[in-house]
């Protein structure tokens, strides 16, 4: 979960974003896409422009207002590294809340799963970033 949150969308999903209108299509082949002023308002853009060409899986990055919300921890270890404990993965499951928006249920949202590290310091415990 570091950096800006993305989030991969398959061919159906990619297709309900064209129809609500999130994004647009610049060619014939389906690729790239282009946000529209509306899809401003949710994303920031998109990763891997080609895509899967077979699947039609795309991969959108959240715009910045949008942060994760843990919905479960399902486990926490010492990471590679760890001295004394001082090192944690973390098994999570997030969703994004879009503040009263009809994007999660126009895409079809599940839930999302990831691992992230957290470190102690003298001060407590903090997410380590790439």
């Amino acid at each position: 979960m570091n950096g800006p949150l993305k989030l991969e969308l398959d061919k159906a999903q990619v297709d309900a974003g064209l129809k609500e209108g999130y994004w647009v299509v610049l060619d014939q082949y389906g690729s790239p896409l282009q946000l529209t002023e509306k899809g401003k308002q949710y994303f920031s853009g998109f990763d891997n422009q080609l895509g899967d060409l077979v699947t039609g899986k795309k991969t959108v990055r959240l715009a910045k207002q949008f942060k994760p919300e843990v919905l479960e921890i399902t486990g926490i270890s010492d990471a590679d590294g760890a001295v004394d404990g001082n090192l944690k993965q973390v098994d999570c499951v997030w969703d994004v809340n879009f503040r009263g928006s009809d994007v999660g249920k126009v895409l079809k949202l599940d839930p999302e799963k990831s691992t992230f590290l957290l470190k102690r310091y003298d001060d407590g415990w903090r997410l380590e970033t790439d």
